[in-house]
């Protein structure tokens, strides 16, 4: 009986000797793990100076950025009042306090302004290459795209963003997804303020040379781009098809190859 006593005892001894010791993650030292994040673009840069730089030529290279008097209003002593005759609403942009606003109006019976509502800009989508859309950021860090945006046709003006050219349009409330910034954008980011280069802009389909940002060829296109460009094989040949749409043209996708 005693030898049973002794061996039991030895038995629980070894499993508290050898039984490893587990302390909690919290308790014993941090989770180093680190996540996979974007980086500022500037730390590129410091490496890759050509690139950064030639990129930034491009319409996406400047497709995101925040408000200026000259990418929200434009000339000062010439603010735009842009009238919506659907909507029988008025918008216009307006700078005040140092910051930029969006507002809509509407002029009751007795000719004065009415049902006035204004959001606004912190962000502008668009290199204004082609166009301008004018985004707010809600209290919950989400995109809204406001109604009244900038064209690049006819030396500039002003019309409403696609989708808002009707009665019922969606005002002050529409979503900016993920999609749309996968397309417009990619990234956002702070702004870089570059200038554009010469014979940049208008309506053309540009291939650069990814090295020293050069303009390899172009091709006239029946309106501006309204997206990225997208690539497909179809038996056996590369196609590039790129969607183009303005305020006097409607939208539809080109399709481009090599002969």
């Amino acid at each position: 009986m005693a030898g049973i006593i002794v061996l039991t005892t030895l038995a629980g001894l070894i499993y508290f000797v050898r039984r490893p010791v587990v302390t909690p993650q919290d308790e014993k030292t941090p989770n180093t793990t680190v996540k996979n994040q974007y980086v500022d673009p500037s730390i590129c840069a410091d490496c890759h100076p050509k690139i950064a730089e030639t990129y930034l030529r491009t319409g996406m290279g400047r497709s995101f950025s925040r408000p200026t008097t000259a990418n929200t209003i434009g000339d000062p002593k010439k603010p735009v009042t842009f009238y919506h005759k659907p909507s029988d609403s008025y918008f216009t942009n307006i700078e005040h306090d140092g910051k930029f606003f969006q507002r809509r109006y509407q002029i009751g019976f007795d000719g004065k302004e009415t049902n006035s509502f204004e959001k606004e800009i912190q962000f502008v989508m668009g290199s204004g290459n082609h166009a301008r859309a004018y985004l707010h950021r809600s209290n919950r860090n989400t995109l809204i795209e406001l109604p009244l945006g900038w064209y690049a046709e006819n030396g500039g003006s002003w019309a409403m963003s696609p989708g808002y050219d009707r009665p019922d349009h969606p005002g002050f409330t529409r979503a900016v997804t993920d999609g749309c910034m996968f397309c417009h954008n990619g990234i956002p980011g702070d702004p870089i303020n570059v200038r554009t280069p010469p014979g940049g802009g208008g309506k053309k389909f540009r291939a650069y040379d990814k090295a020293t940002g050069e303009v390899l060829s172009e091709l006239d296109l029946p309106a501006g781009t309204t997206g990225a460009p997208m690539t497909y094989m179809y038996k056996g040949k590369q196609y590039i098809v790129v969607a183009v749409g303005s305020t006097d043209h409607a939208a539809e996708f080109v399709a481009l190859t090599l002969r």
